[in-house]
């Protein structure tokens, strides 16, 4: 790689300074000049005026090399960073980011594990380094982002607690209705330095660990294809229809279903509902992707109760196995064994494409999907959309 050269000043050393932030263990920084891009004689003398000004003050070494038998100037090696820190008028990126994280380092009563996350955000900005995301003197955003991570927390234990959307959970939780839905990514980040034992396997996408703690932008509907009723009263027969998941404890089979069915996306639940379950022999299920805590409820009630068959259909990918690992761990507590449909792993191997390599996971011992694992995740891992295959009912294998 080419060397960076400059023919200005102040660039050259603002650029030293910030190479000794981001590493200030290095030794012998050197930046090297550029006399040849000069317009004029004069701004040339400006600019080693201004080098030889820097030396006199010891912020920085000048050094000269032997070119056609004359010494000329060749590089400068940074020197005293407390005087070209002086020269520049720079004040340091670590006493810039402990000003901007004092309200969180001497006036919060912060835990170990918070504490430890305000200081690793420290040490990364005084190396003008974002860190979670955040870039240096964003310490509102982290200080909410905290508080944020803990409500989380205090959710994921308590699985009795009421669904509840994302703007008016933010606003209880810090005070500002859109921290959450702006910063989801680093309010994740957070919550698992802070409780890495809360988040173990439910993914990557924020909106899904969050869903599965009740929090969701606007709750979705549960959607339901087959034959129900509600409160004792027959529904009509179509194609499926919707009803909030917290009144799913309302709603009963009028008959045993031949099979039941959860599917992860929209787009297959309703070709299923509309291709293959028009009379209602099924009862079939729309996840909404991770499945939200109301939603789970009722799934598991739902297949608690209709003594038939329950598969899962989802996507071929870490994102798919996981929400199985999910939905089989839930079931299982109730004694419900979940089947995959459509997710052999012949069918990954052979239509599969490659996809960037997911954070790795571990299949509950005995899972249903544990052939997956090693095909979804870590290197080479491959994916493979559910829509792209038709439906069909689970009556067996399918390859």
């Amino acid at each position: 790689m080419s060397r960076r050269r400059f023919n200005n000043a102040r660039q050259l050393l603002d650029d030293l300074l910030s190479r000794h932030e981001a590493r200030p263990y290095t030794v012998n920084l050197l930046a090297h000049v550029d006399l040849t891009e000069f317009l004029t004689v004069a701004d040339q003398d400006l600019f080693t005026a201004a080098l030889g000004d820097m030396a006199d003050r010891r912020a920085v070494e000048l050094i000269h090399r032997r070119v056609d038998g004359l010494m000329r100037l060749h590089a400068v090696r940074l020197a005293d960073t407390g005087a070209a820190y002086a020269w520049l008028g720079r004040t340091p990126a670590s006493e810039v980011a402990r000003t901007a994280l004092s309200p969180l380092l001497d006036g919060e009563a912060l835990s170990a594990r918070q504490a430890a996350v305000v200081d690793e955000v420290l040490d990364g900005w005084s190396r003008g380094v974002r860190v979670f995301g955040l870039r240096a003197g964003q310490s509102e955003i982290l200080r909410k982002v905290l508080q944020l991570a803990e409500a989380l927390a205090v959710r994921a234990q308590a699985p009795d607690l009421p669904q509840v959307d994302v703007r008016t959970f933010s606003r209880e939780a810090c005070g500002d209705t859109k921290v959450l839905r702006d910063n989801g990514s680093t309010v994740l980040a957070v919550l698992r330095r802070l409780h890495p034992e809360l988040t173990t396997d439910l993914g990557n996408e924020p909106a899904d660990v969050f869903a599965s703690w009740g929090v969701e932008a606007m709750p979705h509907p549960l959607l339901l294809s087959g034959r129900l009723q509600m409160d004792d009263l027959a529904l009509p027969a179509v194609d499926y229809l919707g009803v909030p998941p917290e009144d799913a404890g309302r709603l009963s089979l009028i008959a045993a279903p031949d099979y039941v069915l959860t599917i992860e996306n929209q787009a297959s639940f309703v070709r299923h509902a509309r291709e293959v379950n028009r009379t209602g022999n099924g009862l079939v299920i729309y996840t909404g992707g991770f499945p939200s805590r109301a939603v789970l409820k009722a799934i598991v009630r739902l297949c608690e109760r209709a003594g038939a068959p329950v598969f899962h259909w989802g996507d071929l990918d870490a994102g798919g196995v996981r929400i199985f690992l999910h939905l089989e761990g839930a079931l299982l507590t109730r004694g419900v064994i979940l089947t995959p449909h459509l997710m052999e792993a012949e069918r990954l191997k052979a239509n599969g494409v490659k996809v960037g390599a997911p954070r790795s996971v571990q299949a509950t011992k005995g899972s249903a999907v544990a052939d997956l694992v090693p095909l979804v995740f870590g290197a080479g891992a491959l994916g493979l959309e559910q829509e792209a295959i038709p439906p069909c009912a689970p009556t067996g294998q399918h390859v």
